[in-house]
């Protein structure tokens, strides 16, 4: 951040885990110590919340940031990330970590992976990047998908190919 901008209001949000004791609270304070004695320029502040959001509050949330960052590390073995379906929901821009949690986004073009890219450019290329994505995760687009599967494997075990 401190290479990018001059200012900035960078909001996080850390909700407690489901299982208590999965990140114990200094492991917690130290993590939000680090991250404030990164920044080094005045016109940077950080924001930190423990807030479970209700989807619409998480949407709300998310709608009212200029970009919408996911910085995870890699975890290997694990599934996508369900936090892009909300992001992209909320229709502002997106930049994700080199994760896998996040191969679903390789496509996108320009990249929204900030090894590729800066935050700032991401930001500045704007949410347009993401509408093919947006369209194909829309609820009816989705819904044909899934029609298509089940009529698919329907046919295929009672051999109606």
């Amino acid at each position: 951040m401190n290479a990018q901008f001059n200012a900035a209001r960078i909001r996080i949000n850390i909700p407690a885990h489901d299982l208590p004791g999965m990140i114990e609270a200094s492991a917690l304070a130290n993590i939000i110590s680090d991250c404030r004695q990164a920044v080094t320029k005045p016109g940077i502040s950080l924001e930190f919340t423990h807030d479970f959001f209700e989807e619409e509050g998480l949407l709300q949330f998310l709608a009212s940031n200029d970009l919408n960052a996911f910085l995870y590390d890699d975890a290997p073995g694990r599934g996508i990330s369900s936090c892009i379906d909300y992001a992209l929901a909320s229709g502002r821009p997106v930049a994700v970590s080199g994760s896998s949690m996040f191969r679903n986004l390789r496509e996108v073009r320009p990249s929204v992976f900030v090894d590729d890219r800066s935050l700032l450019e991401i930001a500045r290329t704007g949410p347009s990047v993401l509408l093919p994505l947006r369209q194909r995760y829309a609820p009816r687009a989705a819904g044909q998908a899934w029609n298509r599967l089940i009529v698919d494997a329907y046919e295929a075990r009672y051999g109606l190919i």
